[in-house]
């Protein structure tokens, strides 16, 4: 795919040598995809057959059309095709579930000689994080901004698909154009696509046509494909080809005119591209069982009853999620049916997100009413900044992996950042490194390792500077606000700080009940990002952090600091704690400056680090600097007065 600006110059090499060039192909596999079909009503004999208008209510994810005859299914966009089944599944089971007994879903576009607009889509969207870098990193110089570099890919990919149109013929039965369309540039596109009557291969979407040039493209739609024999759906296998062959037409320069030249083409790409083990596995077997050049009329009455067996099953049991605990099936379920928008946000945990006039949470069968969910979802730490971010709470959004091979891939975004990995669901500093300066490979390899021995997932995230505090809140009031320093010493210019420590240990834990400072291998780590180590003797009044990770458990300093702390940063801890249903428990911010008013459109002002349902009440009650607020007696004073 060769790129040239119109306004800025030429890049002699194409998209493909960028990305290559550039190290981010684990990236071109990040896109997201989007399942439609459009099926048709029939009766048990294969007539076309009509449903009042109220059959499916009103759902983001289904409509009927004026006639009543036909129901068109769009899912949410996924970048697991699995998940994108799954939901295609739960709907169409939903529908049945409204649909009269006697009433079937027909999948092909001719029904006892009448023709239809039944078909299949699938829509797809540029991987974001690909773009972004590689604009920032490189097309910053051939296009006049972002959204011109955007267009420019979606183009350049459409008319590759369309040239490779002959590949989905042989493959799905895609039944080819009869007229091309011109894709290169969004004026000739808009004006042939009016003439080819809707049988463009690909079409652009996101926007109003008149204001993609300006807003830009947000995905494409292919538009026609066909459905394989004896098949009702699209497989996982033949959704994986599909993911392939799109970032193959992406990076391709090739031009193979026969299948047997673009399987050759496809196997070199494959090779270059670093196309991950199950997307080959998947291409292999489609590449493999061309499909047959037409599907009988008589199928389409074979699929009608297929689909009435598949997806009409008994409550609670919801079609793509029976795996999961049968009283989230049925809350799922029950929210299609009510016209939700229903997102599985974490299928192991069972956490789902509900948005209909509100957005609410589930997980694992607990309810909004329940405080045993709030204290389960907080528990999660990436859940918790998604949840909060997406509500417009300052936070930083990291990224979370399950392997060090994951996290080492995406190593060069982080290369020259100040960074904090973490376990993803564990509580306190258990598995934490705080990165001041931008680690090596190495560093960053041993930190993401030690965060997944605590947990199966770990974060990684952007450091974020600035004072530590900490909010306890019951029943939206402030009961106390600590500063927590990191663990540390002051020196003396005599003593090493293995000396100090001790000293300081003997007075936590004689004369105030808190966790001794440790001395271990995190210990070491930390001091050597400050240039000390345990032998080292600091100067007189020079403080050394045992810790650059503040924790009541690991030796950090409480200090009581209400009156510190501008009346505005604990409106917005109130405003948290209202968002996520939290009665009693902390929030942790990370504060530039707390004698300055907050405002919500200056974001390097705070960073919200951690919402906790269990706060360590004694580290507000017995604070190791300053004056007790004693927050346990108006915590007694709730529970026990009514």
């Amino acid at each position: 795919m060769k790129l040239a600006s119109k306004t800025r110059g030429k890049t002699n090499m194409n998209f493909g040598q960028v990305v290559q060039q550039q190290q981010r192909m684990p990236f071109l596999y990040e896109g997201t995809f989007a399942l439609q079909q459009q099926l048709t009503i029939v009766d048990p004999q294969g007539q076309v057959a009509a449903v009042s208008a109220a059959t499916l209510g009103v759902s983001p994810y289904m409509t009927l059309n004026e006639a009543g005859t036909q129901v068109a299914f769009r899912t949410d966009p996924f970048t697991v095709l699995t998940a994108g089944i799954a939901q295609l599944q739960a709907l169409k089971q939903t529908v049945f579930a409204a649909l009269p007994e006697q009433r079937l879903l027909w999948p092909l576009n001719q029904v006892t000689g009448v023709t239809t607009a039944a078909g299949q889509q699938l829509r797809f969207t540029l991987p974001r994080r690909l773009m972004v870098h590689l604009f920032d990193d490189y097309y910053h110089d051939y296009f006049e901004n972002y959204v011109a570099f955007q267009n420019q890919i979606y183009l350049q990919l459409a008319q590759n698909i369309q040239a490779y149109q002959f590949v989905l013929t042989t493959l799905f039965g895609t039944p080819p154009a009869e007229r091309e369309t011109d894709y290169t540039t969004l004026a000739r596109y808009l004006k042939t696509v009016q003439m080819v009557d809707g049988t463009s291969p690909v079409i652009f979407g996101g926007e109003l046509p008149d204001q993609l040039a300006a807003r830009g493209i947000h995905y494409i739609e292919l538009t026609t494909l066909g459905f394989v024999p004896e098949q009702v759906d699209l497989s996982a296998t033949q959704l994986a080809f599909l993911k392939a062959f799109i970032v193959f037409c992406l990076v391709t320069s090739a031009q193979p005119t026969t299948f047997k030249a673009f399987q050759q083409a496809f196997k070199t790409f494959m090779a270059d591209y670093q196309v991950p083990a199950a997307l080959q596995a998947a291409s292999q077997s489609v590449l493999t069982a061309p499909a047959a050049a037409t599907v009988q009329q008589s199928v389409g009455l074979k699929w009608a009853q297929q689909y009435a067996q598949q997806f009409r099953l008994p409550a609670p049991t919801l079609a793509g999620y029976q795996t999961l605990s049968l009283d989230t099936q049925l809350l799922m379920k029950t929210a299609y049916q009510a016209g939700c928008q229903v997102a599985l946000i974490d299928k192991q945990a069972e956490i789902v997100k509900l948005q209909h006039q509100q957005s609410t949470w589930l997980k694992a069968g607990l309810l909004p009413f329940d405080q045993q969910l709030t204290t389960a979802l907080l528990a999660d730490k990436w859940f918790l900044k998604q949840q909060l971010g997406q509500a417009g709470f300052h936070v930083v959004l990291g990224n979370h992996y399950q392997s060090v091979t994951a996290a080492v891939a995406d190593f060069p975004d982080y290369a020259q950042q100040a960074l904090v990995v973490k376990p993803r669901t564990a509580s306190a500093s258990q598995g934490l490194t705080i990165f001041r300066l931008p680690p090596q490979p190495a560093e960053f390899a041993a930190a993401v390792k030690r965060a997944l021995a605590v947990a199966d997932d770990c974060l990684v995230e952007s450091f974020t500077p600035g004072t530590i505090y900490r909010f306890l809140v019951l029943d939206q009031q402030i009961l106390a606000v600590n500063e927590e320093a990191p663990a540390n010493v002051v020196g003396d210019g005599r003593q090493t700080i293995v000396q100090l420590v001790q000293r300081k240990n003997q007075k936590r834990g004689v004369q105030r009940p808190w966790q001794p400072i440790p001395l271990d291998d995190q210990t070491t780590f930390d001091l050597q990002q400050q240039g000390l180590t345990v032998a080292s003797i600091p100067q007189r009044g020079n403080p050394a952090y045992l810790r650059l990770a503040a924790s009541w458990i690991t030796g950090a300093d409480e200090i009581e600091s209400r009156s510190e702390v501008d009346q505005s940063y604990q409106k917005l801890v109130l405003q948290i704690t209202q968002h996520l249903n939290l009665r009693y428990g902390s929030v942790t911010l990370a504060i530039a400056n707390p004698y300055q008013t907050y405002q919500a459109d200056q974001p390097t002002q705070l960073a919200v680090i951690d919402v906790d349902s269990m706060p360590h009440l004694t580290a507000f009650e017995v604070p190791f600097f300053g004056e007790a607020a004693q927050p346990a007696q108006q915590i007694m004073k709730t529970l026990v007065q009514p």
